[in-house]
C-alpha cells in the first residue's frame, strides 16, 4: 500500500470436503493492520469527536478452490 512493502501475518484455516463438482478445498484467513504502518497518515477531525477514518483495518479473507473447475477454464 501506498508504495511501502512489507509482510502481514494472517491466521488461517483450511477445510477439504466433496461437493457436487468433486473436491473443494476451502479456507479463511483473518488477521490486523495499521494504515499509518503503510504511509497512509490522512485523517479528518469530526465535529462530535473522534476521527473520520480509523487507523486500525480488520481483514476477513473467505477463499474456495474447486480442482474440476478451475481445469475446465483452462
Amino acid at each position: 500500500m501506498h508504495c511501502v512493502t512489507k509482510p502481514l501475518t494472517l491466521e488461517a484455516s483450511f477445510s477439504a470436503g466433496e461437493g457436487p463438482a468433486g473436491p473443494v478445498y476451502a479456507g479463511t484467513a483473518t488477521g490486523k493492520l495499521k494504515r499509518s504502518e503503510w504511509g497512509l497518515n490522512w485523517n479528518k477531525a469530526l465535529e462530535s469527536g473522534g476521527m473520520l477514518v480509523s487507523d486500525d483495518v480488520s481483514l476477513e479473507l473467505d477463499f474456495e478452490y474447486n480442482p474440476k473447475v478451475a481445469q475446465a477454464k483452462k
